[in-house]
């Protein structure tokens, strides 16, 4: 629309193009500059036009490609989850051979033999390798379903009944100081709830003491669709140089253990969920920016 009036004032002018026209002239008009205008204007328009061809193209283009490599990624997933339980199979039943042969030498070999000593050895190394497949096969296994909206209170309440289940397996007492804004999150609750377990878990693991204390905090993002989760425990902390690796698959610092468990969280929370997990460690004696002494877990969750 091209307003074309006797009115001349610059104050005209701005309302004009405020309440939606395309240009403004005012009287008395020449045709020439008539016709330039109309023709800009058509001009613009058919840019305008093209460009959002190519967008909605591309748009489209997007859409099809990101169907392509999540098909792909689910492909490899498969395959992954295929391999993971052939090689389980496969392993798992020589394994469980050995170490009950190897058990039998045990009770068998004559008191105070190295014999004894070998077997028992052999035993031990074929329980961890059934350990280690084990986790494997869980690992490749951890694909989200069905997504569902559920207050982010009932993942972590879950989560810390696992948690406290395993302190008290272990010998410890799990204190938990938990500070939610509530919310409801888009989760596979099933996997979510097992990567926090897994994260509690591992601060239990690492308590100083037979007590194990930790502050839960939790506020959902700012203008950015997510829910941040702080796990912040009272333990020895992490040294630096081992941050980096803390969610590499069998990096632990443990004497048993594969070193597993923050990689299915990471797997869960990062790749079946978008999302990120970040540790942070202050240098030993000091509070880090959490509150805590330990080691603070932050993750976050797609709000529903």
């Amino acid at each position: 629309m091209i307003f074309v009036t006797s009115l001349s004032d610059p104050d005209d002018e701005a309302r004009g193009l405020r309440v939606g026209a395309s240009d403004y002239l005012t009287k008395p008009v020449s045709a020439p500059v008539v016709q330039a205008r109309v023709r800009a204007h058509l001009d613009l328009k058919r840019v305008r036009e093209q460009l959002q061809r190519q967008n909605q193209e591309l748009e489209e283009r997007v859409r099809e490609r990101t169907a392509e490599v999540v098909r792909a990624q689910r492909e490899r997933v498969e395959s992954l989850n295929h391999f993971a339980n052939a090689m389980a199979h496969q392993i798992r039943n020589p394994v469980a051979a050995i170490g009950g042969i190897a058990g039998l030498m045990v009770r068998k070999a004559p008191g105070g033999s190295p014999l004894a000593e070998y077997a028992e050895a052999v035993r031990e190394e074929g329980l961890r390798l059934e350990s280690l497949v084990r986790e494997i096969s869980e690992y490749v296994s951890l694909t989200a379903g069905g997504i569902q909206a559920v207050s982010v209170k009932t993942v972590m309440n879950q989560a810390l009944v696992k948690g406290r289940e395993f302190a008290e397996a272990s010998g410890r007492t799990l204190h938990a100081e938990v500070d939610l804004t509530d919310a409801m999150v888009g989760v596979d609750i099933r996997l979510v709830t097992t990567a926090v377990a897994e994260i509690i878990r591992n601060a239990v693991e690492f308590a100083e003491g037979l007590e194990a204390d930790m502050v839960v905090r939790g506020r959902p993002v700012p203008d950015g669709g997510r829910y941040e989760i702080r796990v912040i425990d009272d333990g020895m902390g992490i040294p630096e140089e081992n941050l980096p690796y803390v969610t590499d698959p069998f990096f632990t610092t443990k004497a048993r253990g594969v070193g597993m468990g923050l990689t299915k969280a990471k797997r869960v929370l990062c790749d079946e969920h978008g999302g990120s997990l970040r540790p942070y460690s202050p240098p030993t004696g000091e509070d880090d920016e959490f509150g805590g002494r330990g080691t603070a877990m932050v993750f976050d969750l797609p709000l529903a």
